[in-house]
């Protein structure tokens, strides 16, 4: 069974800029950090390379994380952070490598990754790479030419609603003071003043005969009903559930209001 949590990084580490995602199975923890920052002109191929990097014995993340850089201007990259490993728990049992490649294939299935390019930190360049200058620039040119036609095919729209899921529920946000909101949600009332978080973001897009709000980090499925009613509130800094009753009833805007202070998106004004 796999457990996924968003984490903020490592203190003081290259590390710290990234998403980073964790996932247990059995007791088997794996750590992958995320970076991607796709140039415009890639981003609608429907061929966009997901790059894997996995560390070897004695590899630290001071040589990956530049890597990680020089790929992600060109596609997903993924950092793993092994069971054992960092500040990872070890695992009771012995992993064999074919246990931690079970571990990992399991990560990027969560991940939705289907073909990876995996590149290990013990995996040389091979010796022989520059002998044939022009045999390699032909290779490269045939490569950049099918690139090139995927970009000139790409479906535009198709490659702007994944990124927009990618982008919309799977970025931790930083948000300040929602404990302190949580615990003041059961006592708003019709005349509390609102105001939207700081930092929070909110996509409403249809979902069946449903509305689906995407906040940054998740998403949250809503009746159609009360869309008029969330799209007030996205027009407005500030409102009160009261100002709603164009839309809902006194008590569906306390309901409503309530829950949007919960997930993050609305905070009380103090």
């Amino acid at each position: 069974m796999s457990r996924r949590r968003f984490l903020f990084g490592r203190r003081n580490s290259p590390l710290d800029r990234l998403t980073a995602h964790e996932f247990q199975f059995g007791d088997a923890h794996v750590r992958v950090y995320e970076e991607w920052t796709m140039r415009p002109e890639l981003a609608e191929s429907p061929d966009v390379p997901t790059f894997v990097l996995v560390h070897g014995l004695g590899v630290s993340s001071r040589y990956f994380v530049p890597l990680a850089g020089e790929l992600s201007p060109y596609g997903r990259v993924l950092l793993f952070d092994l069971p054992g490993f960092d500040d990872l728990p070890k695992p009771k049992h012995r992993m064999s490598i074919v246990d931690f490649a079970d571990v990992v294939k399991r990560a990027l299935d969560e991940l939705d990754v289907v073909d990876p390019l995996l590149e290990s930190a013990d995996d040389p360049l091979p010796a022989a790479l520059f002998a044939d200058p022009d045999a390699l620039a032909a290779a490269l040119r045939e490569r950049l030419g099918g690139l090139a036609e995927s970009v000139r095919t790409a479906d535009a729209d198709a490659v702007v609603q994944r990124l927009e899921r990618a982008f919309a529920t799977a970025r931790q946000p930083l948000l300040g003071g929602g404990l302190l909101d949580v615990l003041d949600a059961p006592g708003i009332t019709a005349a509390t003043r609102l105001r939207r978080r700081p930092g929070s973001t909110c996509l409403l897009r249809p979902d069946g005969d449903r509305l689906a709000l995407l906040l940054g980090d998740r998403r949250v499925s809503v009746p159609a009903r009360i869309g008029p009613a969330i799209e007030a509130v996205l027009a407005r800094d500030e409102l009160t559930p009261a100002e709603l009753h164009d839309h809902l009833d006194g008590a569906s805007a306390i309901v409503l209001t309530r829950r949007l202070v919960r997930e993050g998106l609305l905070e009380v004004a103090r």
